[in-house]
């Protein structure tokens, strides 16, 4: 397995376009350089949030699917099957879960999340099982993705808040986390034990990174906001640079 974090080559171009969520997904079309990310911008949808784009990382190349009119979505991920999920209300809440249309970005309502304030991030296993980061504090969720509805609710165990702002599986099945801009947070990148919570740091704290996503080889992709945001004196489609995104994938 390779921990290897790409922002640059991509954030470069994303971030100057579109903020909180960006998710990968593997189209088929088999004369693609490469996977296809799906993004959604997670602020609020007067603000620009809630489009959903798709962006080629070896062309560089960003495309807009459609405004979902929805707010502050906060997390992406796509089942097995090939459906989009999105949850909406980012770590705020409340937590509307979604699945978007690939062709518009229109949503249709599943249901909200009761007994958490808020969720930012999705990650469904190999099985079909729908994993969520929740707030307040650091938890790990799995949902029913017919309802929304919460089955568990384990509080996550690690530096700081324990909050992850992203989540994927590895190919062997293993579920890691990113901190974001957790408060308190020592390290970027943890492993996560889905049955206690626990969390496993992986190296230092050098990025803010907002959210992860695993290639089928092994790859570990990351995102982060660049260095220079500033959401006082930028022109707004800039200072959406500065929000949190955040990945899931089409296996």
């Amino acid at each position: 397995m390779k921990l290897f974090v790409t922002c640059v080559a991509i954030l470069t171009l994303a971030f100057g376009i579109f903020s909180d969520t960006l998710a990968f997904g593997i189209v088929a079309d088999a004369n693609a350089a490469g996977p296809t990310l799906w993004a959604s911008t997670g602020s609020t949808n007067s603000r620009g949030g809630g489009r959903v784009y798709t962006i080629d990382p070896v062309l560089q190349t960003v495309t807009l699917i459609g405004n979902s009119g929805l707010n502050k979505l906060g997390g992406l991920e796509f089942d097995n099957s090939g459906n989009l999920y999105g949850v909406s209300g980012g770590s705020i809440g409340p937590a509307n879960l979604y699945t978007l249309s690939t062709i518009d970005a229109s949503p249709t309502f599943i249901g909200t999340s009761t007994g958490i304030q808020g969720i930012d991030s999705l990650a469904f296993d190999r099985s079909g099982k729908l994993f969520a980061g929740g707030w307040r504090l650091g938890r790990i969720l799995t949902l029913n993705p017919a309802t929304a509805s919460i089955i568990t609710n384990i509080p996550m165990v690690g530096s700081g808040n324990a909050f992850t702002a992203g989540l994927t599986f590895d190919p062997s099945g293993q579920l890691f986390g990113s901190r974001g801009n957790s408060a308190g947070h020592t390290e970027d990148l943890v492993s996560i034990n889905t049955s206690t919570g626990v969390q496993t740091a992986i190296g230092g704290r050098t990025n803010v990174i907002s959210d992860i996503w695993f290639a089928a080889d092994g790859t570990l992709y990351g995102v982060r906001p660049p260095a220079t945001c500033s959401r006082s004196t930028q022109p707004l489609e800039q200072r959406r640079s500065c929000l949190t995104p955040g990945f899931g994938f089409l296996d």
